[in-house]
């Protein structure tokens, strides 16, 4: 990647309501240290996205502004030349994601986003891994809380585990309650997927190890938790958690791409800890509903007409009085006779909602490691190009990062 570029990150999707939230994050924490610019389709827009950034802080009254459209080419190719990193928070990213990320292969641009569209991500691991890896590029997909509160908070078990000398066997994680509100961008995402993907795909995507190579396909196969269990490491009733058909297959690819670190037989599993058996049972129930609503098409029609249109997000005060936390769970592999090692772990942003401000946070400091941290990152054995997660490319570096931005990543018990 050349020296030359003038831009250390551009946000690509400036517009709206997460990317809004990056741009905002960028003026009022790192304004004068790193060289940025936004970028999007509508110069209009942009420029009202500038405005509000230098009402912030008066210094982002010039802030560069590229046009990068993703039914052109071209455009794009000119945007992914002029950044180390290029920030995608333009979905559905089945529709408009592609051209970007093959545009960051071709130029040599780091590249990552929030999506969480397991179908997608395949083709482009299909598509671009080798091609990322000979061009010495890292695509990180999932930078959001899809998924990296999962991935992340996988990563620090498994690093403490390692620091005792041991590697894990199982990791569990239990998210309590969450409050924020779902953006328009995130249902499109959603409805986009059920009504235009094929059943072949999404039967392919349900596979808990879809993102492993094929080689590293555990022989575990249990598919997402749909109804109530009782977990043993953490001494709870659980129930499905809606993310979970996402953060898995992130982990797990995580797991496959440092078996160093995570071992041969380590597994993972995800939920929601709802409060006791009857809670877990409604979860379930719920779940399964709204699982109907998405698949039947006269619901989703229906559907369509209600929920918030793509681009638009919650309220300041619904960001600011959201929360979201986690435990996690790791037991240690152990010879014939002797007890496991466990480790637990607590993740958490309690002051703000996991949908926007969380997840651009998370976006803006995924990117921030990307551009300043890779040689760190190589000395810590990190993963340097190809189609990656969250903790392969970045691992413990993120970690400290986020911790930095009042992120909860700690050790509680061991």
């Amino acid at each position: 990647m050349t020296s030359a570029r003038p831009y250390e990150i551009v946000v690509w999707g400036a517009t709206g309501s997460v990317g809004k939230l990056v741009c905002e994050h960028v003026a009022q924490n790192y304004q004068g240290r790193v060289k940025w610019a936004i970028a999007g389709r509508n110069q209009a827009k942009l420029e009202s996205v500038r405005k509000h950034v230098a009402e912030l802080n008066p210094a982002c009254k010039d802030l560069p502004i590229i046009l990068g459209d993703a039914q052109d080419q071209s455009s794009l190719d000119r945007l992914a030349a002029q950044s180390k990193v290029v920030i995608a928070t333009t979905g559905p990213f089945a529709r408009y994601g592609t051209p970007i990320v093959d545009a960051c292969v071709r130029s040599g641009a780091d590249y990552c986003d929030v999506t969480g569209e397991v179908i997608w991500m395949r083709r482009i691991l299909d598509k671009y891994h080798e091609a990322a890896k000979e061009k010495n590029v890292r695509i990180v997909h999932c930078c959001g809380f899809d998924s990296i509160p999962s991935d992340l908070g996988t990563c620090l078990v498994v690093d403490h585990l390692n620091s005792l000398g041991k590697k894990a066997a199982a990791v569990s994680m239990l998210f309590g309650k969450l409050s924020g509100a779902a953006g328009g961008g995130t249902i499109a995402t959603i409805l986009n997927q059920v009504a235009t993907e094929s059943f072949r795909d999404q039967r392919a995507a349900a596979h808990p190890y879809s993102l492993n190579p094929p080689s590293t396909r555990h022989a575990d196969k249990s598919g997402d938790q749909l109804l109530p269990r009782y977990n043993k490491d953490q001494g709870c009733w659980t129930g499905p958690f809606i993310m979970s058909s996402v953060n898995t297959r992130i982990v797990r690819r995580s797991a496959a791409l440092q078996k160093s670190a995570y071992g041969e037989a380590f597994t993972y599993n995800e939920a929601l800890k709802p409060g006791g058996l009857l809670s877990a049972v409604a979860v379930s129930v719920a779940t399964i509903l709204g699982g109907a609503a998405l698949v039947i098409p006269p619901l989703r029609f229906l559907l369509r007409k209600v929920v918030p249109k793509p681009g638009s997000g919650p309220s300041k005060e619904v960001q600011e009085s959201g929360f979201w936390s986690a435990t996690v769970s790791a037991r240690s592999l152990a010879p014939a006779g002797q007890q496991p090692t466990i480790v637990r772990a607590y993740i958490a942003d309690p002051g703000r909602d996991p949908g926007h401000w969380s997840t651009s946070r998370m976006l803006l400091e995924a990117a921030l490691c990307l551009s300043q941290q890779k040689e760190e990152g190589k000395l810590m054995g990190l993963q340097q190009s190809g189609v990656l997660t969250p903790a392969s490319a970045m691992g413990m570096l993120l970690v400290d990062r986020l911790r930095k931005a009042d992120f909860k990543f700690d050790i509680v018990s061991k």
